[in-house]
């Protein structure tokens, strides 16, 4: 299905306002529709709608982040209707419902965008022909996309949905050869400033900082500038007759007033336009009221008679040059400036991610459609807020200089407008491509969303059985490798002597290969002369797919690494890890022979001993150091007993009903499972060795889509804790173990010949199952797969895609569940365009 450019609608809703705009046109237009994103209740109704009566004083107040839980959406007064009440002196209270980046009452949500689609945009409800683009803050949960869902197109009846995330869309707006598709958006709004990392064209959402700075911090700042000017306060006060003087609230109200105007009409100039002044560096130093003084007195002895008459009605516009570099200085500011909070928010990200994204600073939101240059200001703050020095190990990683962008010029509509409406134009760029596309699955449309709902009411029903998957993605034979991700860097996640290589390393120091037997070997290098305090080259591999919640996960191998110092690991990760969640499904050290598996977590999950299991438990605070504990009870599940009998099987069922890891050694393996069954039935495998169950931890919020991941690293703050390595691995030439001995006799020099030769994997499979049939790809699209195409290539046959702009991150991506929702579904596949608008850039 197809959607006519002239009747997509564009809805950009932020903190505090609604952008909107109908129909796409070749030169893309600025919004049609400006609303501040605020709705307004009578006290009158409040009172009703919550159940009792209020005595006292009444007040208009705005109230972020509450909800009025009987109010109706026609209660609530919207955009001229609201601003007219409140003109008039209606006892009216104000309500924000996306002020904390979220959606806290969806009564007032919708009437806002009801007010937008219907009563600005002139829509028809009963002949919609309209598909909506939302561009919305990010990481929002699971359950506001399925609600999102559901109200546009059950209460707007809208023809076709997608969602963008902010971020993303203002970022598209100004990325440049330069940047590349990585920088950091930094968005300024009315009384927060979101700041939101963004590499390779995704949002690294658990990097994602927001401070409590903004537009109304800047007023108040101006106000105090313009209190301080005698002529301003002069006239402020200056007695009228037949009216009380001006109390001090009523002072701070007018000159918050002039400096609103001030801002708005564009008086706040660079700082640095006219080149002979630096008042963001001279504010740094703490010294721009001198400076500023200095300069009225030299342009004074300069000037004739007629420019020292009017240096008084200038000076307030001078001094308020200087608050582009000052932060607040008033009681409650925040624990971070500006400047260090983005600096904080890169610093979150990968470390070899960061030299990419300081590539292109955007700063972005209302304010700097009035007041430029504020990217410019910013930038010269944070060049002393990152390393520039040269990384100590060689990587050259670090970032050399941070680079601006803006709005290139050819937007010819927004030539002038400065950097506000990025988030709109954004969406307008993606909603051209969206709605174009042919085949119609970078967005969900009617029809679908009718045919999940039916779909979805059948599957929970029990027309489609829960314990049956579908093949979606084989990683096997001479094509094992393609898919996977090479970490190429040094073992910075759990401090291992080890340096992981590039695949093209890895395939020329043969570490990573499949043999004549069709096996994936996966190996460390047991051939080089390791000099004193270097590393021994190793493997980590990452999946470029993602699987979610109804996925089935199994590994078939014939050898895992062993011996001393030797630490191998076959776990998952949410995509923004450690948050997502982590599953580790094999992971042993030194001479153990039995398996460990463990679930790591945000605070909020724990491993309840009411499961059934035939494991043994151990720790079961899923946030504490090791994770949530289960060891393997069963024989030969790790170690030379695993090879000597063949190898196994190691499986895990990753739901919102549990977690479930099941081993069994190779004359032990269940007959649904096969290198060629396109079905997994789980329904005969029997208990379980590890059973996390959702009644302990909810996997929707604290476990986000699934990456696979391979690595031996060796020694470290596992495998080399020295009471750990001298209980496992015998002590040469001391009387026990130190810190250095793991290292000493296993890595430096030729290492430990007899633990190196077994160091490695031997694997025949890794398959993955869902429950849907679908599988999140690399770009961040849901694919749903044909089984046979999926074990004949390995690679999925795409017959419809769409899913998160932003790849996954949180507890914000992934919608597949045993029993799901129709609503979820149609989120899945409306939350694609981001994905496809960064696929086309590159």
């Amino acid at each position: 299905m197809s959607i006519r450019d002239s009747s997509v609608v564009v809805l950009d809703t932020s903190r505090t306002s609604i952008r909107a705009g109908l129909g796409l046109h070749d030169l893309l237009r600025t919004p049609a529709v400006e609303v501040l994103a605020r709705v307004g209740l009578p006290r009158s109704l409040l009172n009703g709608a919550n159940g009792n009566a209020q005595s006292g004083p009444s007040t208009s107040k705005a109230a972020n982040g509450t909800t009025v839980p009987n109010a109706k959406v026609t209660d609530y007064l919207v955009g001229a209707q609201l601003d007219e009440a409140l003109a008039a002196g209606q006892d009216i209270v104000e309500y924000w419902p996306f002020a904390e980046a979220d959606i806290v009452d969806w009564t007032q949500a919708e009437a806002l965008w009801k007010h937008v689609l219907f009563t600005q945009l002139h829509l028809r409800r009963t002949q919609m022909e309209s598909a909506v683009l939302l561009s919305i803050p990010p990481c929002l949960s699971r359950d506001t996309y399925e609600r999102l869902c559901q109200m546009f197109f059950e209460r707007f009846n809208v023809a076709g949905f997608g969602i963008l995330d902010r971020p993303v869309a203002q970022f598209y707006t100004a990325v440049n050869a330069n940047s590349g598709l990585s920088g950091v958006v930094v968005d300024i709004d009315r009384d927060y400033t979101d700041i939101a990392p963004i590499y390779d064209g995704f949002l690294l959402g658990g990097a994602r900082m927001s401070v409590m700075v903004g537009m109304e911090d800047c007023k108040k700042y101006l106000a105090g500038l313009l209190r301080g000017n005698q002529s301003i306060m002069s006239a402020l006060l200056e007695p009228v007759e037949g009216e009380n003087p001006l109390d001090e609230a009523d002072q701070q109200a007018a000159l918050e007033g002039l400096a609103q105007l001030l801002w708005s009409e564009g008086h706040v100039k660079d700082p640095t336009a006219d080149g002979d002044i630096n008042i963001a560096a001279i504010v740094v130093a703490g010294k721009e009221k001198a400076v500023i003084e200095k300069g009225m007195k030299n342009k004074a002895a300069r000037a004739n008679a007629a420019e020292q008459a009017r240096a008084k009605e200038v000076e307030a516009r001078d001094l308020i040059e200087s608050v582009k570099g000052k932060e607040r200085e008033k009681e409650g500011a925040p624990a971070l400036s500006l400047q260090a909070a983005v600096a904080e928010a890169v610093a979150r990200t990968e470390l070899d991610q960061r030299q990419y994204i300081w590539q292109g600073l955007f700063v972005t939101g209302l304010i700097t459609n009035h007041v430029k240059g504020l990217g410019a200001a910013l930038q010269i703050r944070l060049t002393s807020l990152i390393p520039l020095n040269v990384d100590p190990q060689h990587n050259e990683v670090q970032p050399r200089a941070i680079r601006t962008l803006k709005i290139p010029d050819y937007f010819a509509e927004y030539r002038d407008k400065g950097d506000g409406l990025a988030s709109f134009l954004g969406t307008s760029i993606v909603a051209k491509i969206t709605f174009n596309e042919s085949a119609g699955k970078n967005y969900v449309s009617k029809s679908d969303y009718a045919a999940v709902l039916t779909a979805a009411a059948l599957y929970s029903s029990g027309a489609v059985a829960a314990t049956s998957y579908s093949l979606v993605k084989e990683y096997a034979g001479a094509s094992f490798f393609d898919g996977w991700v090479f970490y190429d860097f040094y073992d910075n996640t759990t401090s291992g002597d080890i340096n992981y290589v590039s695949q093209a390393n890895a395939t020329a120091e043969k570490l990573a290969y499949v043999d004549n037997n069709g096996a994936a070997i996966i190996k460390v290098d047991n051939t080089t002369f390791v000099p004193w305090n270097q590393k021994r080259d190793s493997v980590r591999v990452t999946t470029a797919d993602y699987f979610d919640l109804g996925s089935v996960l199994i590994m078939d191998a014939t050898h895992i690494p062993y011996g001393c110092g030797i630490w191998p690991s076959f776990w998952t990760k949410g995509e923004s890890w450690p948050a997502g969640g982590e599953i580790d499904i094999v992971e042993a050290i030194n001479s153990m022979t039995d398996n460990q598996y463990a679930l790591h977590s945000n605070e909020g999950c724990s491993a309840s001993s009411s499961a059934s299991f035939s494991g043994s438990i151990g720790v079961t605070d899923c946030n504490s150091t090791a994770g949530c504990q289960f060891s393997e009870t069963k024989a030969n599940s790790y170690g030379p007993g695993f090879s000597a009998a063949g190898g196994g099987v190691y499986a895990t069922l990753f739901d919102t009903s549990g977690v479930a890891i099941w081993f069994w050694s190779r004359n032990d393996v269940p007959s649904s499972i096969s290198a060629t069954a396109t079905t997994v039935d789980i329904s005969d495998w029997g208990t379980p060795s590890a059973n996390y169950s959702s009644t302990a931890c909810n996997f929707n919020e604290f476990f986000a889509p699934q990456q696979i991941v391979l690595d031996i690293t060796m020694c470290g703050t596992w495998a080399g804790v020295p009471s750990i390595y001298g209980s496992q691995c015998p002590i040469t030439g001391a009387s026990q173990a130190n810190a250095t001995s793991c290292y000493m006799q296993n890595v430096y020099n030729n290492g430990n010949q007899t633990a190196l030769a077994t160091a490695y994997f031997e694997i025949n499979y890794i398959r993955a199952f869902n429950a849907n049939g679908t599988i999140l790809s690399s770009s961040g699209a849901t694919t749903s797969v044909n089984p046979t195409s999926a074990a004949a290539s390995g690679t999925a046959s795409v017959s419809g895609s769409s899913a998160s702009s932003t790849g996954s991150s949180g507890n914000s991506s992934g919608a597949g569940a045993m029993v799901m929702s129709g609503a979820a579904k149609a989120w899945a596949l409306a939350t694609g365009v981001g994905a496809l608008f960064a696929w086309t850039l590159m």
